[in-house]
């Protein structure tokens, strides 16, 4: 019979008989999704880990089926390359490549790369001056020491880093070698035929480029590696340098299909927000849409972000002011026609902070450009800011996504997001976008997660449970479809409380979480944390009794790395109860006392990462084993002793007076 037209994407499976099933695709990797959606009707999991197949003997058969396929969302990305140890960052070539196979066995199509100033991938020379160094983590050490825990999952080196770099000693040697990797993750992904996009921030630079600069000044970022124009920013230097560095990202990566620009996580100066406005306005008649002042200055939005209205308000000023400044830029540069004639697409990805500026960032764009809208740092706090969006106009732009699967303020406590994404995708289908680029960091959780993301892309009506369940049954067993969806559930009231009271309290990077050690005053371990520990107990309870009904060696593996992964957070969540205690005797001058329960704490925090070197699986893993060590053993530790000298000479000194 007649094959009906399908897209690029799309695909059928379709029985004849009882012995013979065609599958057709609209593309080569159409097709091989095809086969994969075969497969996996027999049993097979696609899991992010790698492939489970069926325990017991399969008895094949054949679909009494004609199905036709088509996404519900165009781009399916996930983003492979950012910033911090636990996540992609610190991944080897052969973990970038298992995970892009078992990407495309769930059907997603994109990879995205989210590079930084400070990272080895990229370099460019304006008037004899380019860069002369490189690091990941944003050069914050994070040693390697006989003392580690879980020493024997780590590289064998002086600093934990990316094993691809171990042995890079010049810049020559970082550069040549950070072109070698991103290169290989673009032509792996690219060989399956996926969309690769790349993410780059413009208008920062490493302090290497500081002489070019009319006005240097240093921008608010970890590690203070990063300086930007503070004098006038259509100086002539500084547009040859925006322009070399656009001309580095498209030459050096060819195969890329689309460039990001990424606005600042920070805002800057505002002084020039009025002149941008009127500017805008002028290309685009905005003002007889929008009243700027007001939406800049809604408190309802603020009180919504990370932050608060200061930072909300300040950030709106921000995009309107490098929006304009873009649009004058390439009038000068000439780089966006550049870049369309390469076949390339170029976008803003905005919001973060202020969602409630978007409208208009949407009708202030090139035709045919893509807008990447964060709503919020966390999904949960996305959900709450989508119809601040519905002013949106998607009928000239291509509007996507990110969907935070995991924010890294929140750090390696389990995050599961699924009902609050769910929302944020459905919304976008609504509206009819583009698709969506996912936001995590460790991988070892979001098997669920992405189990719902494959699903709901494909077929309407997908629901968190019915992904939850699906997902469960096939890997554990039917008995263990309702509990495991059950225990998901409770996961995610934990990430909503850890959305709403607790960003920054497991963020993987030094001088934060030691900085709970002493603080005058301050409540570390408030009431919902107890909720939050209660949650992970409960969890854990609902995982053991499923444990001793699974028969298969693999599934018990993946049962056991979740009940890992709650007594990890469990201990870390007692370590934090007893610094709560320390400090409390640390401010009734109880020294002996303080150092005790301190003494306790750092050995919660052993236990912890016990458990978790016990089931390492991926680098995301290792990564995780040798940040928190840093942070929550050997700084606290540091910091202990810090606060015992303070107290030693404060009795010291009320003794002599």
């Amino acid at each position: 019979g007649e094959v009906p037209e399908l897209s690029g994407q799309g695909f059928l499976i379709r029985t004849s008989g009882d012995e013979t099933v065609w599958l057709f695709g609209g593309s080569p990797a159409a097709t091989l999704w095809a086969v994969y959606e075969l497969v996996e009707r027999w049993g097979v999991v696609f899991s992010l880990q790698g492939d489970v197949f069926p325990a017991d003997k399969v008895d094949i058969k054949i679909p009494d089926t004609y199905e036709i396929f088509e996404p519900r969302q165009r781009i399916r990305s996930w983003r492979l390359i950012n910033v911090l140890m636990t996540g992609p960052e610190c991944w080897s070539l052969e973990q970038q490549k298992k995970f892009i196979n078992q990407l495309v066995k769930q059907k997603f199509n994109g990879i995205h790369l989210c590079l930084w100033p400070h990272h080895p991938f990229v370099n460019f020379e304006v008037d004899g001056v380019s860069k002369k160094s490189a690091s990941f983590n944003f050069g914050i050490p994070i040693p390697v020491t006989e003392d580690n825990i879980g020493l024997e999952h780590l590289p064998g080196t002086g600093n934990f880093t990316n094993p691809e770099f171990i042995r890079c000693e010049s810049f020559e040697d970082w550069y040549e070698t950070g072109v070698r990797y991103a290169g290989t993750v673009i032509e792996y992904a690219k060989s399956f035929d996926m969309n690769v996009s790349i993410a780059f921030q413009p208008f920062d630079f490493t302090k290497d480029y500081a002489q070019l600069l009319e006005k240097p000044v240093e921008v608010k970022q970890l590690g203070n590696l990063f300086i930007a124009e503070g004098g006038n920013i259509y100086n002539p230097a500084h547009i040859r340098l925006l322009r070399a560095q656009f001309d580095a990202f498209i030459n050096i990566y060819p195969q890329v299909d689309s460039f990001h620009i990424t606005l600042p996580e920070h805002a800057r100066n505002a002084s020039q927000f009025e002149e941008s406005w009127k500017s805008l306005d002028n290309r685009f008649g905005l003002s007889s849409k929008y009243d700027i002042d007001k939406i800049i200055n809604d408190t309802s939005s603020g009180y919504l972000a990370a932050g608060g209205p200061q930072r909300s308000s300040e950030e709106a000023r921000m995009t309107i002011i490098m929006l304009d400044a873009l649009h004058n830029l390439m009038d000068k540069t000439g780089i966006l026609e550049e870049i369309q004639k390469k076949g390339k697409v170029m976008g803003i990805s905005a919001g973060l902070s202020c969602p409630q500026i978007l409208p208009v960032v949407a009708d202030a764009l090139w035709p045919d450009a893509h807008l990447c809208i964060t709503t919020g740092y966390t999904a949960s706090r996305g959900v709450r800011n989508l119809h601040r969006l519905d002013g949106i106009d998607a009928s000239s732009i291509n509007v996507e996504q990110v969907l935070t699967l995991q924010d890294d303020n929140v750090g390696s406590l389990p995050q599961v997001a699924a009902y609050s994404i769910h929302r944020l995708m459905e919304y976008g289908v609504e509206k009819g976008w583009n698709g969506f680029y996912t936001r995590f960091w460790p991988i070892g959780d979001l098997d669920p997660v992405s189990a719902y993301l494959s699903a709901a892309s494909w077929k309407k009506g997908t629901t968190p449970d019915s992904a939850y369940r699906e997902y469960a049954g096939r890997l554990y067993g039917k008995n263990a479809e309702s509990p495991m969806s059950q225990a998901l559930r409770l996961l995610e009231d934990a990430t909503v409380l850890l959305d709403m009271n607790h960003l920054s309290l497991l963020f993987p990077a030094r001088l934060i979480v030691p900085w709970y050690i002493g603080m005058d005053g301050k409540n570390v371990m408030p009431e919902s944390l107890w909720h939050i520990k209660a949650i992970y107990e409960e969890v854990r309870s609902i995982f053991l009794k499923q444990l001793s009904n699974i028969k298969h060696e693999e599934a018990v593996s993946h049962m056991l790395y979740w009940i890992s992964r709650m007594d990890f957070s469990e201990r870390v969540l007692a370590g934090i109860a007893l610094l709560e205690e320390g400090n409390g005797s640390l401010k009734k001058k109880d020294m002996e006392a303080a150092r005790t329960s301190y003494g306790k704490a750092i050995d919660c925090f052993k236990q912890a990462l016990e458990v978790a070197a016990r089931h390492v699986r991926d680098d995301s893993d290792r990564g995780t084993l040798a940040v928190y060590y840093d942070i929550l053993v050997r700084e606290m530790e540091k910091r202990v002793c810090e606060v015992d000298r303070r107290q030693h000479n404060e009795d010291r000194n009320q003794a002599f007076s």
